[in-house]
């Protein structure tokens, strides 16, 4: 597997100073990001400092309202950077209630149109698509059910999935080949997040799960850094590599 961070980790130096802070990925031997969104009229831009900078980009977060609301400017911002991986971050409340088979049907139909463009649709959750609602079933296995595996792939979140009261891993292995991305989130004693491997989350088992799913991208990720974002990600770069994964 490759590693690879989302940039939602590094949103506060971001903001001010986007080049700067990826050249520091760069320069520390990191050559893979996800994009936190479609880059829009920046998307040229993007591409343009990525391949300076020698990084690469093939996935990237996008909301499902987005993509619906303006399809073709999305889809060819994200070629322009080398998307291959079109994920949908986070689903609104009003999108799966009262049901999830809706929301499951607007995916697949989705995951049609964006294999059109030969990109593939993945779908990453939180804790909350975990809960049990519809015949005992959670929220992201009736996604997972209701749409199909040549449409729809999945990014497993290994944070909240724990956070939702499952083992990851038991899910990472049930989506064996539909899993190119995995996000490596670890979880403190305290429950909040923390760096890869400084944490509860048995790394041993969630690596070695992830490789036989047939994951390419080790994604990392901290929603909420508690030291310089950057040291943050190289952290959990370090000891990624320590566990054989490459850049």
């Amino acid at each position: 597997m490759k590693i690879s961070v989302q940039l939602y980790t590094l949103r506060s130096l971001m903001a001010d100073e986007p080049w700067t802070t990826l050249e520091k990925l760069a320069e520390a031997g990191m050559k893979t990001v996800e994009g936190g969104g479609a880059a829009g009229d920046q998307a040229a831009e993007w591409a343009k400092r990525l391949k300076e900078m020698g990084l690469e980009m093939p996935s990237a977060h996008v909301m499902l309202g987005d993509l619906e609301k303006n399809f073709d400017a999305a889809i060819d911002g994200l070629k322009q950077m080398g998307v291959k991986y079109v994920v949908l971050p986070f689903t609104p409340e009003e999108d799966y209630t009262p049901s999830w088979r809706p929301l499951a049907a607007r995916i697949e139909e989705m995951g049609h149109r964006v294999g059109d463009h030969d990109m593939l649709l993945c779908y990453h959750n939180h804790d909350f698509e975990l809960t049990r609602t519809e015949g005992g079933k959670t929220g992201l296995d009736i996604i997972i059910d209701h749409t199909s595996g040549a449409n729809v792939a999945m990014e497993i979140d290994t944070y909240w999935v724990k956070k939702g009261g499952f083992e990851p891993a038991a899910y990472i292995q049930k989506l064996a080949g539909r899993l190119p991305l995995v996000h490596f989130k670890d979880m403190g004693e305290d429950g909040r997040f923390t760096e890869v491997g400084s944490g509860l989350l048995d790394w041993d088992d969630l690596i070695e799960s992830s490789k036989v799913a047939g994951a390419i991208y080790a994604v990392i990720e901290n929603d909420d850094p508690q030291m310089d974002p950057v040291e943050s990600v190289l952290k959990s770069r370090a000891f990624l590599l320590e566990q054989g994964l490459t850049d």
